[in-house]
This record gives C-alpha cells, sequence and structure tokens, in this order.
C-alpha cells in the first residue's frame, strides 16, 4: 500500500481569507484506520500563518484516514495578520512507515498577502478592439479602455504586445516641442474589495516576454484616489528618457509638460491595500514606483532602473512619501522586498515653481541655486513623520546600484526597518555626493540590520546620519566605507583600502565607479542612450561565493525576513 498528498488548490489568499485544499490518498481502501505521520516546512509558521483542518476541526498528528475511506480532504487556512509579508510557502510531507510506502510524498502551497480575484476575466490584445466583448475570444485593444471596464473582483489579463497612450508620437520634434502633453496609458478608477480584488496581469503564457506599455506623456499607469484592493503583475513599462536630450529638458524645466515628468505606476492617492510585483519599469522621466497618501503597499520582485533623469521635480526611482495610515495597526505595513534598483539619477536640478520668478540661492530656485542636485535616490521614503501616525515601513532584501545620490534613503519617517538589502556604489551623478549607501534623516524607531553597503569611493560613507535620527538599532551590518551608525562590536566596519576583493565575495561583481553618465552626450557608452546598455553588459551578479564566510551566516536571523 502506498499513500500521497497532492495540492488540489495550492494559493492561500491572506486578503480575502481563501484557504487552499490538500488531497491525502491511499492506493487502496483499508478495512482499518491508517495512521499517516507527516511534517512541515517552508517559510510560513503553523499557528501563526495558517491553521490545518480535516472535517471542519483541527487537524492532528498523525492524520488518520478512516476504515473504509481512500482520501481525505485537508484544508490549508490562512490566519489573517495585520503586517504585510512576501509570498510564504508551505511544505505538506508525509513519512513513510511499517506497512505502507510513500508515493508523491510532498505539496507545496503558497500564502500570499492579496486577495483573490473572483469576478469576470477580461482580456487585452494589440489586435483586438475595443469595441469586442473582451473575453479571450474577442479581446479589447486598449489597456486603457479595458481598466475602465473593471469592477471589483475582476482580472484583466494583458497579451504580449505593444501598449501605447493616445497620440504617441515616435518623435517629438527637433527641439522636444511636439506631442509633449499626452496623457496616461491607462488610469484606474475602480476599486476591489477585501475579499474580491481587482487584478491586472500578464496573460500566463509561460514565455519571458512582458506585455509593453510604451507611454511618451503622463505615464504608463496611475491609481486613482480611492482604487484599494488592487495588484498589478508582470508588466513591463517603458518611458522615453532615451529619446530626450538635455538641452531639450532644460529649455522645459519650468513648464514641466507631461513628455518630461512622466511616472511609470503611481498614486497620488489616498489607496491603500496595493501590491506591484514582477514589473519592469524603466526610462520613465520621473519615479518609476510611487505612492503617495498611502497604506498597506507591497511592491515586491520588480526592477526599476534608468528613471527620473529629466523630471525636475527631485524625483526618486521608487518612493513612498506622505503616507496616511487608515487604522492604528503597529505593524509593516509598506513592505519593498526583492526590487532591483539601479542607474536612477537626476539631470536636471530641482525647479520649484513657486520660486520660477526668484533670484535666491534656495533649494529648488534651478537657475540660482548653488548647492547642486541632490537627489535621484534608488529606494527613497520622505515626509511621511507628521502624516503617518501609525504603521511601520520595511525594506529588505532589496538590490541597489549606481543610482545618482544614495541608494536607500530614510528621510523624515519614523519607525522603519532596513534590513538585509545590498546598497552598492551609488553615488553616480553628479558624483558630488559623499553619502553613498544608507542615508537616516530625521527620523526616530528605525532598525538597520544585515545590509551589505559598499560605498563608491574611501571617501563615501556607507552609513551616515544626516541629522536628527534617534533610537536607531544598527547591528549585523557589512559596510565598505564610513559610518556614523552603530560599533564595530555590533558590525563590521570596513576601510576602502582594506576590502576583500569584491571577486572573493560575489559571483560576478566589479568596481563600477566609471559608470558615471554624461548628459550631454549624444553617442558613447556614457550617453543616456546608452548607459544601460553597458551596465547590462556588466552582468553583475551578487550571490555570495561559498568562500565569503565574512558574509554567510552573520546576519541577526531574528531581524531577516522570514
Amino acid at each position: 500500500m502506498s499513500a500521497s498528498v497532492v495540492a488540489v488548490d495550492a494559493s492561500l489568499h491572506e486578503g480575502g481569507l481563501e484557504s487552499g485544499l490538500l488531497l491525502v490518498s491511499l492506493s487502496a481502501v483499508q478495512p482499518r484506520d491508517t495512521e499517516i505521520t507527516f511534517t512541515l516546512g517552508g517559510s510560513a509558521g503553523i499557528g501563526v500563518d495558517y491553521e490545518l483542518l480535516a472535517g471542519g476541526t483541527l487537524l492532528t498528528n498523525p492524520l488518520i484516514i478512516p476504515a473504509g475511506v481512500q482520501s481525505v480532504d485537508i484544508e490549508v487556512d490562512p490566519l489573517r495578520t495585520p503586517a504585510l509579508e512576501g509570498e510564504e510557502s508551505i511544505v505538506f510531507s508525509l513519512e513513510a512507515a511499517s506497512g505502507f510506502e510513500v508515493d508523491g510524498d510532498s505539496a507545496t502551497l503558497s500564502v500570499v498577502e492579496y486577495g483573490p480575484s473572483l469576478g469576470a476575466v477580461y482580456f487585452v490584445d494589440e489586435n483586438g478592439d475595443d469595441g469586442n466583448l473582451g473575453d479571450e475570444a474577442s479581446p479589447f485593444a486598449t489597456i486603457g479602455y479595458a481598466v475602465s471596464q473593471l469592477t471589483a473582483g475582476d482580472t484583466l489579463y494583458i497579451k504580449d504586445g505593444v501598449y501605447r497612450n493616445t497620440g504617441f508620437a515616435e518623435a517629438h520634434g527637433v527641439d522636444g516641442n511636439v506631442s509633449v502633453n499626452n496623457g496616461l496609458v491607462a488610469r484606474l478608477t475602480a476599486s476591489g474589495t477585501a475579499d474580491n480584488w481587482i487584478t491586472i496581469a500578464a496573460y500566463p503564457d509561460g514565455n519571458d516576454v512582458r506585455p509593453l506599455l510604451q507611454f511618451d506623456g503622463l505615464g504608463g499607469i496611475q491609481i486613482g484616489s480611492g482604487a484599494n484592493y488592487v495588484r498589478i503583475e508582470g508588466l513591463e513599462i517603458q518611458g522615453p528618457n532615451q529619446e530626450i536630450k538635455y538641452e531639450w529638458a532644460h529649455e522645459h524645466r519650468w513648464s514641466k509638460e507631461n513628455f518630461y515628468t512622466g511616472r511609470g505606476i503611481y498614486s497620488w492617492g489616498p489607496v491603500h491595500h496595493i501590491v506591484i510585483e514582477n514589473c519592469d519599469v524603466h526610462h520613465t522621466p520621473a519615479s518609476g514606483i510611487r505612492f503617495n497618501k498611502a497604506d498597506y503597499i507591497l511592491v515586491q520582485g520588480n526592477t526599476v532602473s534608468n528613471t527620473t533623469w529629466w523630471s525636475t521635480s527631485a524625483e526618486s526611482a521608487i518612493v513612498i512619501a506622505t503616507a496616511l495610515s487608515i487604522d492604528t495597526e503597529d505593524a509593516v505595513k509598506f513592505l519593498y522586498s526583492g526590487n532591483v534598483v539601479y542607474n536612477n539619477w537626476n539631470f536636471m536640478e530641482f525647479c520649484s515653481s513657486p520660486l520660477e520668478s526668484s533670484t535666491a540661492d534656495a533649494y529648488g530656485n534651478c537657475d540660482y541655486y548653488t548647492g547642486g542636485i541632490i537627489d535621484g535616490q534608488g529606494l527613497y521614503v520622505t515626509r511621511n513623520n507628521t502624516t503617518y501616525q501609525y504603521g511601520r515601513m520595511r525594506f529588505e532584501n532589496n538590490i541597489a546600484f549606481n543610482n545618482g545620490f544614495g541608494g536607500v534613503v530614510y528621510h523624515k519617517t519614523d519607525r522603519g526597518e532596513l534590513v538585509n538589502n545590498l546598497v552598492f556604489q551609488n553615488g553616480a551623478y553628479p558624483g558630488t555626493s559623499n553619502y553613498t549607501g544608507m542615508t537616516v534623516n530625521t527620523a526616530d524607531d528605525l532598525l538597520i540590520a544585515n545590509n551589505v553597503i559598499w560605498a563608491r569611493d574611501g571617501n563615501d560613507y556607507g552609513l551616515k546620519n544626516n541629522g536628527n535620527a534617534s533610537n536607531v538599532l544598527t547591528t549585523n551590518n557589512y559596510v565598505v566605507g564610513l559610518s556614523q551608525f552603530g560599533t564595530a562590536q555590533d558590525n563590521e566596519f570596513i576601510a576602502f583600502s582594506q576590502a576583500d576583493a569584491l571577486g572573493d565575495l560575489f559571483e560576478n561583481v566589479f568596481d563600477i565607479s566609471v559608470a558615471r553618465p554624461d548628459p550631454h552626450a549624444t553617442s558613447g557608452e556614457f550617453a543616456p542612450a546608452n548607459i544601460d546598455a553597458l551596465v547590462q553588459a556588466y552582468a553583475l551578479d551578487f550571490h555570495l561565493l561559498g568562500s565569503a564566510s565574512d558574509l554567510i551566516d552573520t546576519g541577526n536571523a531574528a531581524s531577516a525576513p522570514s
């Protein structure tokens, strides 16, 4: 006799409390009860993230398949917790015993934060028609129209192809003055519910090609005010950065037309319960992913690159600003996890419209300010400590390299966790920053743990206290460069001249400090149109070598992601 287990429904949705289902079966009906011992593995915890039920009661170990019954259903119920977490796994394994063997000994389920989408399913195809029904046989043609049809619980699948904003222009004139005020590819105004989310995702065709949302206007996807419980997954969004010339952007520095200020995926809020995952956002003139006036935001597994070049609004690649808490939970409600962020910098100084007629030497007066460019961060949290009264913000497992000023900046925001990130040789442009790793300014109650931080040169701070930082716990970090947080007893601080060779630590990493863009160049590898190809050719691989004993198993497990 043999026993097996399969996952009939392998997904648990914590949002919506939708359960998974396991089926444990015997190869034949037995005349007496059969006891089967099982083990549980994976990153999710029993009693914390989920519970197991059989016949409506909590499952005990060993599992009993009654006499005369060949199989038993096991319901895997998610347990709702306020803290956001990345996707977790459950591995349910059977153990062989005397009298029977195991055939199909384990099954794996996933636990996700968001809820299910149980409504209608729509499709978009570049060869479709907006007069169609929107089903797979007769898909819509434009994403803008398709999202206007969505209601709570609906799913929109976008098939491979190129989708552009209305009026998209291949060229914008010799001076960058043609078609400069186009709109969005799509704006979502509908909201899901806690039990029935809206999903906008790449069609699951199994290939490595993403549908491309290409814009030359206001942006890719804007999530409108009140559009809550939304998940966006698997899209590529491209802006016009490679076409824009420095002279064009400088001429339009005060007028700020859409062509020079478009963003990738963003919301001005208020919104809550949004998931952005596995998207590739690049070459947007302003931020790649940005949320203002938001709460419960999960941004995971995305790549954001080559953004913020031409905006004069002091932009950064991934931004949380002026957040608004919707409840009083003291839990992680912003989680930015597993993102790769590089080549995001400001070529233009900050031009604040109220200062346009001023001659003062003031930040925001781009024609007279002598302080230069001080923005263009990789991951940036700003101006939340007066608006966000409840909740924590957590950055984990992100990789930030070759960004303009700093890799990670935590600014005017309380209650944060910066853990298990890799921050490598930022400060690429304008090259005047001497704090190119993690920077903290006006923050209280902050954990900085388990990070690998490599400043750009020996004069740079890997960890910088830019003032008014209190209650900062800094532990188990590996910092190459200067530091103003933590002690050598609790962290490993290494002078640039004494650092291990990069080739002894990482699979394929080397000094990239020469990769500084030239905003005025129109040819060559450092020109804006070509700098991404240069960095892509580096094929950087930050996986640790087995010989990297200074980095392996030196973190604090209590602070690490699950």
